[in-house]
């Protein structure tokens, strides 16, 4: 379905705003499902976001010149007066029920989420930040009921294994190298990271 909100995209209209962010929603984060109770739960980012469009240079023999005023993409990332500030651009942890395709429940979080969601039949979601920080959730509510922070940025999603009767929550920490990439655009506290990468083991 044609948007008209997003008209810019096709070159119409510079500076509009669209949503959800060029980023997100959801990309490559794993969902969860509950069968139980039917719930399906993402983790993303939730924003919006606007994009000055620049005309690119094409070379005499084809192609894009990477070194012309529109670079290879024609938009300047983060140059539009309408680009979000790291006050409107965060994550967030939602449920929705299978059945209806309804929002049960929306948590929203000051990072956008590159982690994913675990959900465990104890009634529990799990998910990691940008921040550091694995953090437990209500399955119904989303409300956060414990947090743990380790320090390193997260992009990993946790996983659940057993050993007898014992359930444990695994996940990887070292989601990239501070200082660099994205998210220090919006969220320049996050260059003070910890670098470096560990495997974090929590028993249920």
């Amino acid at each position: 379905t044609y948007i008209p909100a997003t008209r810019f995209l096709r070159g119409e209209k510079n500076n509009a705003m669209a949503c959800p962010h060029l980023l997100g929603g959801v990309r490559w984060q794993p969902p969860s499902y509950n069968p139980t109770k039917n719930l399906f739960y993402s983790v993303g980012t939730d924003g919006c976001f606007s994009l000055d469009l620049i005309t690119v240079t094409a070379l005499p023999g084809g192609g894009i010149d990477p070194a012309g005023p529109g670079g290879m993409f024609g938009a300047l990332f983060g140059a539009g007066p309408g680009q979000p500030k790291s006050s409107e651009l965060g994550g967030a942890i939602t449920a929705y029920n299978v059945s209806t395709g309804k929002v049960t429940a929306k948590l929203k979080t000051k990072y956008h989420i590159l982690s994913g969601a675990l959900t465990t039949a104890g009634g529990l979601l799990f998910t990691a930040h940008l921040d550091g920080a694995v953090t437990a959730h209500d399955d119904e509510t989303l409300a956060e009921l414990w947090r743990f922070d380790t320090g390193i940025s997260i992009k990993a999603p946790p996983i659940a294994y057993a050993v007898g009767n014992r359930q444990f929550i695994a996940v990887i920490a070292g989601g990239g190298f501070p200082g660099t990439g994205f998210p220090n655009t919006y969220w320049p506290e996050l260059v003070n990271m910890t670098p470096g990468g560990a495997v974090y083991v929590f028993a249920l």
